[in-house]
């Protein structure tokens, strides 16, 4: 066989390769920053074990809502700014999770779906895994990191989050973190 025609098949060969292995999607690699494929928690290796989720996406649901996990209709009921009645000035928030503007490349985040992150410090919030009406699972868990970070609320009979609880995790000593207010304007 011609050694051109070796080329070009095996040219051919690879491309198949890479485009069967994402399903004609962006790579999930280092080079994609923001990507959220390949890191959803799963039971028994990093993710909390014994929890499942409401319902199942369906098949046409796009790969970030599955590592998202199922969509909050009423998304609003959480968002809030929480603290220990001990560190009331260490708060945490609850807010909309969105594409950060530096992950241009990231696709955007589909409504419905909550980050965590702390008032008091200079760190990009967590988009969470929506586990169930009152648990939720950090969606990507770095390498360095041995759990995600799972929070579980506690709601009024409205179903309005009142407060929330770390279950494990270095922040989970801390106790009890209870709704002091909203968030701030531009939220």
């Amino acid at each position: 066989m011609n050694p051109c025609h070796l080329s070009r098949l095996a040219a051919s060969i690879v491309l198949a390769a890479a485009l069967a292995g994402c399903n004609g999607e962006s790579s999930s690699g280092p080079e994609s920053a923001g990507s959220l494929e390949g890191t959803t928690p799963q039971p028994g290796k990093r993710g909390p074990s014994g929890s499942a989720t409401p319902e199942q996406p369906s098949p046409a649901a796009s790969r970030q809502d599955q590592q998202l996990g199922v969509p909050l209709s009423e998304p609003e009921n959480y968002y809030g700014e929480y603290a220990t009645a001990d560190k009331p000035n260490r708060r945490w928030f609850i807010a909309a999770a969105k594409r950060s503007p530096y992950a241009e490349r990231a696709p955007a985040v589909p409504p419905g779906h909550l980050a965590l992150g702390a008032m008091f410090g200079d760190v990009a919030p967590w988009h969470m895994k929506t586990i169930s009406k009152t648990e939720f699972a950090q969606a990507q868990v770095p390498v360095s990191q041995a759990e995600p970070v799972v929070i579980r609320f506690e709601l009024d009979e409205s179903g309005h989050a009142t407060a929330f609880r770390f279950m494990g995790g270095p922040h989970s000593p801390a106790g009890l973190f209870s709704r002091v207010g909203d968030l701030p304007a531009g939220w």
